[in-house]
Parts: structure tokens; C-alpha cells; sequence
């Protein structure tokens, strides 16, 4: 598995991270790797390059096609006007990843902890775990809306709930976090953030992934 670092700007033009700190424009839906970009299976050196902090940080402006941009962090904002990129990941892999488990997201839920906030969150290994705070690495795929404290939506008060109620929760977890997943082995994209609701079937995207399991090439 390798990280790659990109600029995105507001109509989302990519932009990768080449060997020498220059950039190159990426084509649109094209993620797989060239000889001359920057690659690197630790995260925390791609951190660093993009985190004022660090004493390898590579620079809080860019000028490219002569234009000179503002740059927002890995964790930080959002690109909202035509002067400021943003720094983002991309995770390429070989293999095929094992897919998120229904089971082990309920097992999640309900051995977790009710009198602390919680975020729910599905990892890069396809695993989801519950976060008390927000954690600034790389290996979140997806993060849902922080679940409150007392809120018995975590642990095994729900095992006094009607167990279709809790079948409806799991689902609406479960199909949404399928979604991004799908979204993440296509674009290698990390980092979403979502309220929970999808509108997709969940049926249909276990079919589209596995698809995309049995048309699998590894990315780099």
C-alpha cells in the first residue's frame, strides 16, 4: 500500500507531488503511479510534508501555471474560492482489500461505550471502530457524525431495543459506509466525512462491489 500527496483545487483539478517537490496535474478519474511521483508507504512522512510543524513541511503556497495559491492542511477546511488548494491523500494498493463486515459492525456498536462521545469510523483495513476523539492520521476512510454521549446509540442497551429497530440502524451505517468504500478502491481517496444517510440500495452496491473485485488490477 502506498500514499501519495495531491492539491486540489475547487473544481477538483489534481495535482500529485512528484520525487523533485514539483507538481504535475493529474487526468480526471487516472490515479495509477508514474515513474517521477512521490511515493512512500509511511503516512507519517506524508504528514510531515503537509503539516506546517514539521521541519520536512514543503511550503504554505504554491505557484502553479503562474498563479499563486494558499494551501489548507491534510485535516483542516475546506476549498471554497479560486486562490487556495488543499492537500489531500491517495492510497494505491495491490491487493485487493478484504470488504467491511456487517457482523463486525454491530459487534462495534454494541460493545462500545455510551457515556462517551463517539465516532464511528471505517479504517483503510476495512475494519470500523469507535473514536473518542478525532485522530489526525491516515488511516480513516470514513468518518461518520459523531454519535453523542447518553445518546443509546452505543453499547448494550440496545439489547433492549425491538431488534428490527437495531437491524434498521446497522443498515443505515452499513450502506453508507459500503458506498465510500466502493468510492475509496476506485480513487484511493481517503478521509470522507458523512452525516450517515445514503441513497443508494445496499443490495445494488454489494453487487458493484463485488464487480469491482472480480475486474481488480492492482494500482501501482
Amino acid at each position: 500500500m502506498l500514499y501519495t500527496l495531491e492539491l486540489r483545487n475547487k473544481y477538483h483539478e489534481k495535482f500529485r507531488l512528484q520525487k523533485d517537490n514539483s507538481w504535475r496535474k493529474l487526468d480526471p478519474g487516472i490515479i495509477s503511479l508514474i515513474s517521477e511521483d512521490f511515493a512512500t508507504t509511511d503516512s507519517k512522512e506524508l504528514i510531515e510534508k503537509s503539516c506546517p510543524i514539521n521541519k520536512n513541511y514543503l511550503s504554505d503556497e504554491v505557484v502553479l501555471n503562474e498563479k499563486s495559491y494558499s494551501l489548507l492542511g491534510l485535516f483542516r477546511g475546506y476549498v471554497t474560492d479560486d486562490t487556495t488548494m488543499k492537500y489531500y491523500s491517495t492510497i494505491l494498493r495491490k491487493d485487493y482489500p478484504k470488504m467491511p463486515e456487517r457482523e463486525q459492525l454491530i459487534d462495534c456498536i454494541k460493545n462500545g461505550n455510551d457515556w462517551v462521545d463517539n465516532s464511528l469510523v471505517l479504517n483503510i483495513n476495512g475494519c470500523f471502530e469507535l473514536q473518542q476523539h478525532s485522530v489526525d492520521d491516515l488511516s480513516t476512510v470514513l468518518r461518520f457524525q459523531t454519535i453523542p454521549a447518553r445518546n443509546r446509540r452505543v453499547g448494550h442497551q440496545w439489547d433492549n431495543e425491538p431488534d428490527d429497530y437495531f437491524q434498521r440502524f446497522i443498515d443505515l451505517y452499513y450502506t453508507s459506509a459500503i458506498s465510500y468504500w466502493i468510492i475509496h478502491l476506485k480513487t484511493g481517496e481517503i478521509l470522507h466525512y458523512t452525516l450517515g444517510s445514503c441513497n443508494s440500495d445496499l443490495s445494488s452496491l454489494l453487487s458493484e462491489l463485488k464487480t469491482t473485485e472480480e475486474n481488480w488490477i492492482p494500482q501501482y
